[in-house]
């Protein structure tokens, strides 16, 4: 198959989406549950820790193939992992594909609300 971008870029924005998506569902539903937010920010809340949980689960998951590079010189090894910031990019990319369309929601619940 004809791939536009390498499979280890492909995998980074599934695993964000995946992360974000999950990310998003418990904090829809913990919000929900808690009722601490009025209803019309859940979605921009969702949203926004959706995008960040993307960044945050790239940046760890480099920040871990460094350390196995670091122990794997350290043992005489071959390095195991490519440490890139285009990885995390990818991850980050992928976790604001869902973020998009809560934040969306958001705007156009707040946009409904505010011309009412």
């Amino acid at each position: 198959m004809f791939s536009l971008i390498p499979q280890d870029r492909a995998n980074h924005e599934v695993y964000g989406g995946r992360i974000a998506a999950s990310v998003a569902v418990v904090t829809i539903v913990v919000l929900a549950v808690v009722k601490i937010v009025p209803p019309m920010f859940v979605a921009l809340i969702a949203g926004v820790l959706a995008a960040v949980s993307g960044y945050v689960a790239g940046k760890i998951k480099e920040k871990l193939d460094a350390i196995n590079n670091t122990k794997a010189i350290a043992a005489g090894l071959v390095q195991p992992n490519t440490v890139e910031v285009a990885d995390v990019q990818a991850t980050t990319r992928g976790s604001i594909m869902v973020a998009i369309p809560l934040v969306v929601l958001a705007l156009v619940n707040a946009a409904l609300v505010a011309f009412k």
